[in-house]
């Protein structure tokens, strides 16, 4: 298991570059569902390419089902990327 800081930088480029298998820890909030074209693009350019790749999965971190705007931003995540939510 290999943490790295947020973003495009290299180090996370690095990471991925190392790794059988990414998962994307995002909160349930709007801020963080922004970021995810931009973790999908990241994703598919630095791993999808290597055939000993085994997959992608998003995670909401801190998610509470009691709060409306955290159930729509976790019902948006998963129409917007169903192959990589992982469901807990």
């Amino acid at each position: 298991l290999l943490d790295t800081v947020a973003g495009q930088g290299e180090w996370p480029r690095q990471a991925l570059r190392a790794s059988d298998l990414a998962l994307g820890v995002l909160l349930a909030d709007p801020g963080s569902y922004a970021t995810v074209p931009a973790l999908r693009d990241l994703l598919v350019r630095t791993c999808d390419p290597r055939a000993d790749y085994l997959g992608s999965m998003v995670l909401l971190n801190q998610m509470d089902a009691r709060v409306d705007l955290q159930r729509d931003v976790r019902s948006s995540l998963l129409r917007a990327v169903p192959d990589m939510a992982l469901r807990v």
